[in-house]
């Protein structure tokens, strides 16, 4: 295969020669009737109530009165994800993407370049994975959608990853921070959170930053889907003589003493 027909077919505006470069959304099915939008749907409504525990309305939010127990329950404190590849600044942009710069490195590397050439996947050749039709209106807990890797910074600078000489680097981007279509049986000190799972992947990129040969092979850490789990949270507890739980809604909700 030529080498130039490898690099020609690659188009930095978006790449429409790729039909499955930039955004690839992951399906998020809608119930029938439904708000088109995942995060406004009456079962999302329902898992933030259900976030609330004992809470008596979303106007008390995290407030959850101990009945019997003398106690009160104020301030839920929740733990949020922290996101490991901030400095990467993973990109799905392929404006700026050095064909030249490869090319001519290529040049200079004939063996190389030839091993990559007999690697290569061009536009529209990936195989079709079927999808079983009984699941296609299954509601997912934390859709997310899938980008196709072009930049990440490493090694001082940036660093492009070489398309159509190897499959697609793909990685994941949560589209709710909050599961949806998913009750919380553990209560009001609990939420359930859409997380990123990494994973290590391989990928042959060119690093301008670099010393010669700039072509190398770098191991990346990526997200490649997010999955709903139960996170626990802190909360501030203080002694209430008053535990009745009418006294508190009363003195809250009405101002009664």
């Amino acid at each position: 295969m030529d080498i130039t027909k490898s690099l020609d077919s690659f188009s930095p505006s978006g790449n429409p020669q790729n039909p499955q470069s930039g955004d690839i959304p992951a399906q998020v099915p809608q119930i029938p009737g439904g708000p088109e939008s995942p995060t406004g749907s009456p079962a999302a409504e329902d898992d933030t109530r259900s976030e609330l525990g004992l809470g008596l309305s979303s106007g008390f939010n995290t407030l959850n009165t101990g009945i019997g127990t003398g106690y009160s329950t104020f301030g839920q404190s929740c733990p949020m994800q922290t996101d490991i590849l901030d400095s990467a600044r993973l990109s799905d942009d392929p404006t700026g993407y050095p064909v030249d710069e490869i090319a001519a490195e290529l040049a200079l590397r004939p063996q190389f370049a030839a091993f990559l050439v007999d690697q290569a996947v061009l536009p529209g050749t990936d195989p079709t994975i079927p999808e079983d039709p009984r699941f296609l209106t299954a509601n997912m807990t934390c859709p997310f959608v899938r980008k196709q890797l072009w930049s990440f910074f490493k090694n001082n600078g940036i660093c492009w990853v070489l398309q159509n000489f190897q499959e697609q680097i793909l990685y994941a981007d949560c589209i709710v921070k909050q599961c949806q279509f998913c009750q919380n049986p553990f209560g009001f000190n609990t939420q359930n959170q859409c997380l990123k799972q990494y994973e290590l992947t391989s990928a042959y990129v060119f690093c301008p930053s670099i010393q010669f040969p700039r072509i190398i092979n770098e191991r990346i850490i990526l997200p490649r889907y997010c999955t709903c789990k139960v996170v626990n949270c802190d909360t501030t507890s203080h002694h209430n003589p008053f535990s009745g739980f009418e006294h508190m809604f009363n003195s809250l909700a009405f101002g009664k003493k």
